[in-house]
C-alpha cells in the first residue's frame, strides 16, 4: 500500500501538475488603450491601441449606447493582428441630433470580454460643406493659402501632402482666418494642399469634406545683394578686378561685365566664377567700365555692383 502511494505521488510530480487549469472566463485580455473619436472629411470613426500585454487577446468588440437607451449594444467586431498596434472602426448610420456613447472591449478566443476602454461620446450633427476658392501662392521656402470666408465655422483644418503620398490623418494647421502661411518648406518640391471647414458639437470637432486640392512649388525669386568693394589693378595689357564676396546668403558665383564708357555691357563669363577676382585682357585701349553681379543657388541674379572706370 505504501509503495502504491509513493508511485502515485511520483507520477503526479513527474507530470508537472502544480495547479488546476484556469477556466476560459479567467484568461481575459487587458483593456484597449487610448480610445479616440474622430470626424474627418464628414466620416466619424473610432481609433484605439491594443494593450501592451496581449497574451489572451483575440479581437475587439465595439459597443454603442444611444441617448435614452439603457445599455450598450455590440455594433462591430475587429480582429486582433499580432504585432499590430493601432485599430480603427468607422461609424455609420448616425442620426442627426442624437447623442451616442462608445467603448471598446477586448475578447479572448472563447469570446469572453475583458475590461472596457474609457468611454467617448458624440452628438452627431451634419458636417460643413467644403470651403470655396482655395488658392496657393508660392514664395521662398513658403506657400500662402487663401480661400473664401465661411459663416458658422469654428475653424479650418489645413492639410499638406507631397506626391505621391496622401494627406495625413491630422492637419498641419488649425486656423480661424481664411488664410494660412506654410513656412520652412524646401524649394523646388511640389506641395499639394486641401482645406476642410470644422464645426464643434459639444467637445468634438466635426470636419467636413475638403476643397479641391491645389499644388505649387516654392522657389526663391529674390535676388542676392550686389557685390561690393569692386577695385581694379592695371597691369601691362590686362586688368585685374577684385571684389568682396556676398556673405548674406549662399551664392553660385559671379558674372563679370565690361563695356565701353557710355556704351552697352557684355558679359565676360560664360558660367559664374566662384572666386572673387577676374583677369581681363581688353581688346583695345581707351575708356572701359566694369561691373560684377552675383547669382544665388536658385539662379537669381543681383543688380550690378558699383561700376568702375578704367582708362588704358
Amino acid at each position: 500500500m505504501k509503495r502504491l502511494l509513493v508511485l502515485l505521488l511520483f507520477g503526479l510530480l513527474g507530470c508537472g501538475v502544480k495547479a488546476p487549469p484556469r477556466p476560459p472566463d479567467l484568461l481575459l485580455p487587458h483593456a484597449p488603450k487610448g480610445l479616440k473619436l474622430m470626424v474627418r472629411e464628414g466620416l466619424a470613426y473610432l481609433t484605439w491601441e491594443a494593450p501592451e500585454d496581449a497574451r489572451y487577446l483575440y479581437g475587439f468588440h465595439v459597443l454603442m449606447k444611444e441617448e435614452g437607451s439603457e445599455g450598450f449594444l455590440t455594433i462591430g467586431k475587429v480582429p486582433y493582428c499580432q504585432g499590430k498596434k493601432g485599430y480603427r472602426f468607422d461609424l455609420k448610420g448616425l442620426s442627426r441630433g442624437k447623442r451616442y456613447v462608445f467603448k471598446v472591449m477586448g475578447i479572448n478566443k472563447w469570446g469572453y470580454p475583458g475590461p472596457p476602454s474609457e468611454e467617448v461620446a458624440l452628438r452627431w450633427v451634419s458636417p460643413p460643406v467644403a470651403p470655396l476658392g482655395l488658392s496657393a501662392e508660392a514664395g521662398d521656402k513658403e506657400v500662402k493659402l487663401s480661400w473664401q470666408p465661411m459663416s458658422g465655422v469654428a475653424f479650418f483644418h489645413v492639410y499638406r501632402r507631397v506626391p505621391p503620398s496622401g494627406f495625413p490623418e491630422d492637419p498641419i494647421g488649425i486656423v480661424e482666418a481664411n488664410s494660412f502661411l506654410d513656412q520652412g518648406l524646401q524649394n523646388r518640391v511640389l506641395y499639394c494642399y486641401q482645406v476642410r471647414a470644422t464645426i464643434m458639437s459639444e467637445d468634438t470637432p466635426i470636419e467636413g469634406i475638403g476643397t479641391e486640392e491645389v499644388c505649387t512649388i516654392p522657389e526663391d525669386k529674390v535676388p542676392p545683394p550686389a557685390p561690393s568693394g569692386l577695385s581694379v589693378l592695371k597691369k601691362e595689357g590686362m586688368i585685374e578686378l577684385d571684389w568682396f564676396p556676398v556673405e548674406t546668403e549662399p551664392v553660385k558665383g559671379y558674372h563679370v561685365w565690361r563695356g565701353r564708357c557710355g556704351g552697352p555691357f557684355e558679359r565676360l563669363t560664360d558660367v559664374p566664377v566662384e572666386r572673387t577676382f577676374f583677369v581681363d585682357h581688353p581688346p583695345a585701349g581707351g575708356c572701359w567700365v566694369y561691373g560684377v553681379t552675383a547669382l544665388d543657388l536658385e539662379g537669381n541674379e543681383s543688380k550690378m555692383s558699383e561700376l568702375i572706370q578704367v582708362d588704358l
